[in-house]
């Protein structure tokens, strides 16, 4: 076994392309993934799972994690179970997580979820209108009673409140599973996405990014990208596709000039150009 990979603490795996909702803050609101549903193919999804073992991926992280939420809805197809549990098999050390919008879980949902061998489920409480915390608490109250999980609260900290930052997060555990609820005002702390959502751009980045250091992140189409806030699917964006493991190794993809190049102008300071220019992640 190598350790080409070990010092990468996550990847990001876009199962399959269909997402149902168009939120304003993503780009799937002028990105259309509701009418069709694409998948990444299972051989290509098995070969991924066996490269990184084979190159001792997380190996400095303990195993590291691997998240099945880019730009989808994990939880709204069923073929979900089968790759957590394929993963789990290949890769047992390593903790497998994902976000959901929650609009499709269940009790029944839950259960599968811990049963595949998912170790954290981060449920997204995304209001309707605008976000304030009485809608938050409102949408967790809804889900805890829908899916019986008793949570505590864990952020904001100060029993005042005092260090609330536009985020609300409750803890809880279902079997051997981590349960996450969180609330988050993207109004104030979310990201322009590579710069692909005006509303949310709010400074020029002069610090280094670790990001691409440390997270492999793969589209629903096999496309290897160096961020979570890039995806292979806006025009503005592909210049910064790494490779693609439907024809070449992930390895490849991460070692070639490109990959190697992008890591190390984002470890410097001074301002950052492109995609990256307005990222403040």
């Amino acid at each position: 076994m190598s350790n080409k990979l070990s010092k990468f603490k996550s990847c990001e795996i876009e199962l399959f392309s269909y997402c149902n909702r168009t939120c304003w803050f993503c780009p799937n609101s002028f990105v259309d993934r509701r009418s069709k549903k694409e998948h990444l193919s299972e051989s290509v999804y098995i070969s991924i799972l066996k490269e990184l073992r084979e190159n001792g991926f997380g190996a400095d992280w303990q195993g590291g994690e691997i998240s099945y939420s880019r730009y989808n809805e994990p939880l709204s197809d069923d073929i979900f179970f089968e790759r957590v549990s394929q993963a789990k098999e290949i890769l047992p050390n390593t903790l497998l997580r994902t976000n959901t919008n929650g609009d499709y879980l269940s009790p029944k949902i839950i259960e599968r979820a811990e049963t595949s061998g998912l170790g954290l489920l981060n449920i997204q409480l995304y209001p309707v209108g605008e976000y304030s915390i009485k809608e938050i608490k409102k949408l967790y109250k809804q889900k805890t009673k829908k899916l019986g999980i008793e949570t505590k609260l864990i952020e904001p900290k100060t029993p005042d409140w005092s260090d609330y930052r536009g985020r609300i997060k409750w803890e809880g555990q279902f079997g051997k599973m981590k349960v996450w609820m969180l609330g988050r005002d993207f109004s104030s702390n979310g990201v322009d996405r590579g710069g692909s959502i005006d509303s949310l751009t709010k400074g020029f980045r002069t610090s280094p990014c670790s990001y691409p250091s440390k997270g492999i992140y793969i589209d629903w189409n096999g496309n290897v990208m160096p961020c979570c806030n890039l995806r292979s699917d806006i025009k503005e964006h592909e210049s910064y596709i790494l490779g693609n493991v439907n024809t070449q190794s992930l390895v490849s993809c991460l070692t070639n000039n490109h990959a190697c190049s992008f890591r190390e102008e984002m470890k410097k300071h001074g301002e950052k150009t492109g995609a990256c220019k307005t990222c403040l992640f």
